[in-house]
């Protein structure tokens, strides 16, 4: 179902975007499977879709007369990958994903900043974990180590606001259901200087992430390595040095000096 929209929202770019979202999660769907889910007339939603279309973010299949995400969505990618961030950490990200042969994850907050997405990733030992989470998913910024290790170096009244609006889910015994505990663990990443994720979202997953800083000191993005359980001390210390010098390099890449 679609979610309330805000009165100062223009309603058929909301609606437009719900389609969107609907359908990327997806491949070919019906007009009455999409209205009905989104809880739309069909005539408003083909009203839409038509339009999508004429822009290339729907591709309509006349035959079955089924809907799709359309090849623009190849052009905002390919634009996307040549974000700066991306631009400046994917070389490091790459020599230290070959050197860890482990999950390297790149995120930065939405606009929001309660939420974090990945926006690259080369998988490693946790490739079939991953597999069904793509590219610009996002989940609650306390949910990974790569959100709280962003969210551990906010200014404080920016941390409180984002506290305040995310939300807990109980996917592990382990995950932090708590605002203090939560507080409690960012205070622990930011004296450390990196995140822990010990199988709060999967039980097999264990992830060690650190933020990267722009030019300002601001923390705009965060670098993180995933791997099946919680490494001996010997592969823990390695790993924490390779994931530092990427994210050191990634700022310099920045201009941070």
């Amino acid at each position: 179902m679609a979610g309330t929209i805000p009165g100062n929202l223009n309603q058929s770019v909301w609606s437009s975007c719900e389609i969107i979202n609907y359908l990327s999660k997806r491949e070919w769907c019906r007009l009455k499977d999409i209205a009905n889910d989104l809880g739309m007339e069909q005539t408003r939603v083909h009203r839409l879709l038509n339009t999508l279309a004429m822009h290339d973010f729907v591709q309509y299949d006349e035959d079955t007369h089924w809907y799709r995400l359309g090849f623009q969505f190849y052009n905002i990618a390919y634009r996307m990958s040549r974000n700066s961030i991306i631009s400046a950490a994917k070389p490091h990200l790459d020599h230290a994903a070959e050197v860890l042969l482990e999950t390297v994850n790149l995120g930065v907050l939405a606009n929001d900043k309660a939420k974090l997405v990945h926006i690259y990733r080369l998988d490693g030992n946790l490739s079939a974990v991953y597999d069904d989470i793509p590219i610009g998913v996002s989940r609650f910024t306390n949910e990974s180590a790569l959100g709280k290790a962003i969210l551990a170096f906010l200014p404080i009244g920016e941390q409180q606001s984002v506290i305040s609006r995310v939300e807990f889910h109980p996917y592990t015994e382990r995950t932090i259901m708590t605002k203090e505990d939560l507080r409690n663990d960012l205070a622990a990443i930011r004296k450390r200087g990196y995140a822990i994720d010990n199988g709060e979202i999967d039980p097999a997953c264990y992830c060690l992430a650190m933020p990267v800083f722009d030019v300002t000191d601001n923390a705009i993005a965060a670098i993180s390595v995933s791997m099946i359980g919680k490494p001996p001390s010997d592969r823990m210390k390695y790993v924490l040095s390779v994931l530092r010098e990427t994210a050191i390099k990634t700022e310099q890449s920045l201009g941070h000096e």
